[in-house]
């Protein structure tokens, strides 16, 4: 039997909830890997489950986020081992 499809979850807004609910449906079906970049890196921590990481470059000194910080070279390595990309 395969592994679960790998779909990879890139969230720019915090504010938008339709992409943040329809991520969690898929948490149980497949594996989800989300980054948060631009204005997502505020997302509280609350709001989404599982492998979530955040870009630092898009960090702000005045609100730390809770997830693994990385960079430009991890997030094209996990573009590249996807079997679907997704972005909001």
């Amino acid at each position: 039997m395969a592994g679960k499809k790998k779909i990879l979850y890139i969230l720019r807004e915090a504010s938008d909830a339709y992409p943040i609910g329809l991520i969690q449906t898929k948490t149980s079906s497949s594996d989800v890997s989300v980054i948060l970049i631009q204005n997502a890196t505020e997302l509280e921590p609350e709001k989404l489950e599982g492998n979530i990481f955040v870009l630092l470059d898009d960090l702000s000194p005045s609100h730390p986020s809770p997830y693994p910080k990385i960079r430009y070279k991890e997030i094209l390595k996990m573009i590249f081992a996807a079997d679907s990309v997704v972005t909001w």
